[in-house]
């Protein structure tokens, strides 16, 4: 993240986000590495004429992994209801519980053929490349808490909140590996309560305690809108803007779907459209900027800086 008081800020890097490296070795946010494996395996399985690297390469592939992605977002409900009813997180047994046909999560066509989807391949995959990462960072997390004497195994405090942000975060699995590590109660639990889920509730956030000066406008770029959606709220960031003067605009369009699915490419390869987009949202009131790559935020951020300066 970036913060500064306007386009001719003083650049702070406040903190650096992605999920960097999963374990095996690939570039990207969790979720495109999880989706991506996945829809791999999947078209693979199908027995399609495709090696690995060939499928990589294919443009197709990431139209695939786009549909793929829009049916875990659309059908969250129906994901939590299937692993909830069988409670289980070993994918083998778990397909020796589930009976075939309710195993088939959605079915979708690569190169005019039929790939099925499976609820037992997700939980495999997802065990395989990111069970072992996020345990690893929520253990960091639980390592930097203990330093600090935070009492974050308690239930019954409200100085503590646990809440997962961000598309993956949405994912069954990883709600459940998260509560599982902190013993998260469904009947009670403080630590879940009072979250503010609408980003523009600051006046609760400022009945709770939070100082005004620390409280930003995020207008939600990807979370559940179309991509004409996203490009519309992006040309109205100036509106925004004049309607909430006092408040800092943050933006974050980094690699997401808006980017990638607008120039038929991925997450990896998103890197100059979302150049273009935080320059533009630089132009048009942000102050802040969520980013995965820190050094061409801020290339764009000294230009647009310069471009605002009075002659």
């Amino acid at each position: 993240a970036l913060e500064g008081g306007g386009v001719g800020m003083e650049i702070k890097v406040l903190e650096r986000t992605g999920a960097g490296e999963n374990e095996e070795g690939r570039i990207g946010k969790a979720g495109i590495v999880f989706m991506e494996t996945l829809a791999e395996e999947a078209i693979l399985a199908s027995g399609l004429p495709f090696d690995a690297a060939q499928l990589r390469q294919d443009p197709g592939f990431y139209k695939f992994v786009n549909e793929l992605e829009d049916q875990l977002q659309s059908q969250t409900e129906t994901i939590t209801d299937i692993y909830n009813q069988y409670d289980k997180y070993d994918a083998e047994e778990f397909r020796e519980d589930i009976d075939e046909e309710e195993d088939e999560f959605v079915t979708l066509y690569f190169k005019g053929s039929e790939v099925v989807i499976r609820y037992s391949h997700m939980l495999d995959v997802y065990n395989r490349e990111i069970r072992g990462v996020l345990q690893e960072n929520l253990s960091k997390m639980i390592a930097y808490m203990d330093r600090g004497q935070i009492p974050y195994m308690d239930k019954e405090q409200d100085n503590f909140k646990i809440a997962l942000v961000g598309g993956f975060g949405n994912f069954f699995l990883v709600k459940q590996q998260v509560e599982e590590t902190f013993a998260w109660s469904a009947s009670f639990d403080r630590r879940s309560e009072g979250i503010i889920l609408v980003k523009g509730d600051r006046e609760k956030a400022v009945s709770m305690g939070i100082p005004e000066d620390q409280i930003c406008v995020d207008p939600g770029f990807g979370f559940a809108k179309t991509l004409e959606q996203n490009y519309a709220l992006m040309k109205g960031l100036d509106r925004i803007r004049e309607a909430l003067p006092d408040y800092p605009l943050l933006v974050g369009v980094s690699r997401k779907s808006m980017v990638y699915k607008l120039l038929e490419t991925d997450a990896r390869h998103a890197l100059n459209g979302t150049t273009v987009l935080n320059t533009y949202a630089l132009l048009h009131g942000a102050s802040i900027l969520r980013v995965h790559d820190v050094k061409e935020a801020v290339e764009a951020i000294k230009i647009c800086g310069n471009l605002a300066q009075k002659t």
